[in-house]
């Protein structure tokens, strides 16, 4: 199976996933319908990726395992050590109670959503541009979805600056979404 036809498998089963939420919590509809356009986008870089030149999808996963892992790894103890803890950033603020489901659609399905997308989006493009855009764009989308603190807004951006070198490096989404999907679980629980 070519790296395409597999994360458009993944984008799908995501897809899948924030119906559910969004028929199953009405509370959750307006994020689900945020991150369903989000995936849909995704799946359209996926789907012209041969067919606009500029439009470059990295791997799931290439090179090392242990390399991909290794920048996973540095990447949530930065933000875990000099960001979020000094900055004391609190929990997420869930509008329903936890559950499996909720826990589900915070540490999977958004940050698959989300890496496919922005790392699309900074695999494209120059490394320079890449980390100044992509950070830009990755904390507006957050403060439009309603995550407005100034420090969750500098932890977001300090993240995206940390998952695109990865991502730049490596070829790979693994370190990225490896790391994305712990943070979001940790500020879950």
């Amino acid at each position: 199976m070519r790296n395409s036809e597999i994360l458009f498998s993944l984008l799908l089963l995501v897809l899948l996933g924030f119906f559910w939420i969004m028929v199953n919590i009405p509370s959750l509809f307006p994020l689900g319908s945020v991150y369903t356009v989000l995936t849909l986008l995704s799946l359209v870089f996926i789907l012209s990726e041969e067919k606009i030149s500029f439009i470059r999808v990295p791997s799931l996963m290439k090179g090392k395992l242990l390399n991909n892992l290794t920048y996973a790894l540095l990447i949530v103890l930065f933000c875990l050590f000099f960001v979020i803890y000094p900055l004391k950033i609190p929990p997420w603020n869930l509008t329903v109670v936890f559950s499996l489901p909720t826990f589900i659609l915070a540490s999977i399905l958004i940050p698959v959503s989300e890496e496919v997308f922005f790392s699309t989006l900074a695999f494209s493009f120059p490394t320079f541009y890449s980390l100044v855009m992509t950070p830009s764009l990755f904390t507006i989308f957050h403060f439009s979805v309603g995550y407005g603190s100034l420090s969750f807004l500098l932890y977001v951006f300090l993240f995206r600056v940390l998952a695109t070198i990865a991502v730049k490096e490596t070829g790979s989404l693994l370190p990225s979404l490896i790391a994305h999907s712990i943070l979001n679980a940790t500020a879950c629980l």
